[in-house]
Parts: C-alpha cells; structure tokens; sequence
C-alpha cells in the first residue's frame, strides 16, 4: 500500500514538472501598433501596399527567454495601395478569391549572434513554400517587438506580376515586405 502512494507520488511529481518545464505564454500582436508595408516597383515608379489587417502570435517559454513558435496571417483584401485599380490587380493576381490570406507558420526558431530565424512553412496564392526568415527581436517595457525586412520573389508563388493599361505598366516580380510587429 505505501508503495502505491509512493508511486502515485512519483507521477503527480513528474506530471507537475513537465507542465513547468513545457509552460508557455502566447502573445497577440496589437493591430493598432504593428505596421506591415509590401513594397515593389514597376516601369513607371516604385510602389507600396500597407497592410491593414493581421493577426500574428508569438509563443515565450514561460520566463519570456526563448521563442517557441510565430505565426502570421494576412487577409489578401487587408492590402491597400490607396488606389482601388491597384488593390483589385494586387488581389487578382493573388487569386483572392480563391485564397483568401497570406499565412507563415513556424515549425522552428533559431537564434545565432543575437539575430533569429523562423524556419517554417508560407503560403501565398494558394502555394506553401517552405521558408527561413531572419528577424528581430527585442524586448521593452513591457511590449515585445518583431521586426524584419524579408524579399519575396512573387513567381516563386504563381504569382503573376500584376499589369495595367494593357500591360505597358509592369510590376516587377519580387517584392520587399516590411514588418513591425509589437505583442503585448
């Protein structure tokens, strides 16, 4: 009989150190903080869509030292350029209507010389890449900020370079995206 106790001991022990040791904490980023610009270019002038609605969520161990987990995920018709001909060429191309967000799921971070890597998959149009994206990280008062400059080749995706004016305007095809993403 003691020796049962001493055995169901042992495993509440255990069962209350592996939650310890495997607690995480989830943050949000805050829409109105965080700021996502999609710029590119074209044969007649540079341009940039900002990016107005997101959701993204970054997993801490629970002593907010190492990086779990980031995920991010942007509704296509969340992109505004300012001009609607622009967004409606932007969101065809993406096939919007097919594929409604944008999205990058890690499966792993690394970090090497104070800078980060997200290793995991992203999905634009309709077509999952697997990807490693370097950014930033950094922590103050109280809020937690991701911030990184990442290039993305728009025919790796399917991508058709959007056109207009029957095709004398090009855009080109890679794109640079900007994102500054405050959790709290």
């Amino acid at each position: 009989m003691n020796r049962m106790y001493l055995n169901l001991g042992v495993i509440i022990f255990l069962l209350i150190t592996c939650n310890f040791i495997n607690a995480q904490t989830t943050y949000t980023a805050s829409e109105n903080d965080s700021k996502v610009v999609i710029e590119g270019t074209s044969n007649i002038h540079d341009w940039e869509m900002n990016v107005e609605s997101l959701k993204s969520t970054l997993v801490l161990n629970n002593n907010a030292e190492t990086i779990k987990a980031v995920n991010f995920e942007v509704p296509v018709e969340s992109m505004k350029s300012g001009k609607s001909k622009m967004d409606k060429n932007t969101y065809k191309a993406l096939k919007e209507d097919k594929y409604e967000k944008i999205v990058f799921s890690s499966s792993t971070i690394e970090e090497t010389d104070n800078k980060f890597y997200a290793t995991g998959k992203l999905t634009i149009a309709g077509v999952t890449k697997d990807v490693r994206i370097p950014f930033n990280f950094s922590k103050q008062n109280n809020q937690l900020a991701l911030n990184l400059d990442y290039e993305i080749n728009m025919l790796d995706y399917k991508v058709e370079p959007p056109t207009a004016l029957f095709g004398t305007i090009t855009t080109g095809e890679n794109v640079n995206v900007i994102i500054n993403l405050i959790f709290k």
